[in-house]
This record gives C-alpha cells, sequence and structure tokens, in this order.
C-alpha cells in the first residue's frame, strides 16, 4: 500500500470543509439523534416521503462517498481514519439494523462495510467506535 501524500491532507480538508456546510450539518445531527433508536424509527426515514429522508441519504451519501475515495486509492486509509471517523460512527449507530435495511436498500453504508472489511485499522477503530456508543447508550438509558 502507498504511502499517505500530501493529496490525501488535501482532500481530508476539503471533506472536513464540506462538513460545515447547514443541511448537511443537520443531516449529521440527525445520526446522533439516532443512536438508541429502534428499527421502528428507523424505517420511516427510508421512505423517501418522510421529511428527514433527504438528510439520511445526504449524511450517508456523504460518507460513503468518503469510503468510495479510499476503496479506489483515492484517499488513504490511516488519513480516512484520522479525518473521517464520523463516517465509521455512522455506520456504527445503524450497524445493529443493517440486515432490515438493507432489505429495503440492498447497498445502504456498503462502501463503508468494504473499507471496514479491507482495512484491519479502520475494523479497529469501528471496535473502539461501537465501545464509546455502548457507552452512550447506557448514559441515555
Amino acid at each position: 500500500m502507498r504511502k499517505p501524500a500530501f493529496r490525501d491532507a488535501y482532500l481530508a480538508l476539503e471533506l472536513y470543509d464540506l462538513r460545515r456546510e447547514a443541511d448537511l450539518r443537520q443531516a449529521r445531527t440527525l445520526v446522533g439523534d439516532l443512536l438508541s433508536a429502534p428499527f421502528d424509527e428507523i424505517r420511516p426515514l427510508l421512505d423517501y416521503a418522510h421529511p428527514k429522508n433527504a438528510y439520511l441519504r445526504q449524511v450517508v451519501s456523504y460518507w460513503e462517498m468518503a469510503a468510495s475515495f479510499v476503496l479506489r486509492g483515492i484517499l488513504h486509509p490511516d488519513v480516512y481514519l484520522d479525518a473521517c471517523e464520523e463516517g465509521i460512527f455512522t455506520y456504527a449507530v445503524l450497524e445493529e439494523h443493517l440486515p432490515r435495511i438493507r432489505e429495503i436498500r440492498p447497498n445502504f453504508l456498503a462502501k463503508t462495510d468494504a473499507v471496514i472489511q479491507e482495512h484491519p485499522s479502520v475494523k479497529g477503530r469501528l471496535m473502539e467506535v461501537r465501545q464509546r456508543i455502548f457507552r452512550a447508550r447506557d448514559r441515555r438509558s
């Protein structure tokens, strides 16, 4: 695997800058709101008619785009971890519901899933994020 390069840093900064856009901020907030949500609260968000569906699609497609960059060698996986952990957080929040979500949307978070499977460091970070989510869910209940 190639070493991280300045182009990786530049792309990470661009991805960070895009996250500051107002609608994407709202979309990212939605993920945090789903932290302890059961599937029956997530299921309606998958319907295009739901008012928050656009936010869900925006945040998922944003992180899937970043994962796609990793899969295609455009963004080094270590830089992805340094700058895009929130994509792993998004995956982890929805992870327990992925089998049911994928009955409706078969490719939902598939690129992020592939990055996790292909890069042990990303898989390790997912384990850490899962632990933080577990503790946060405990505090909420």
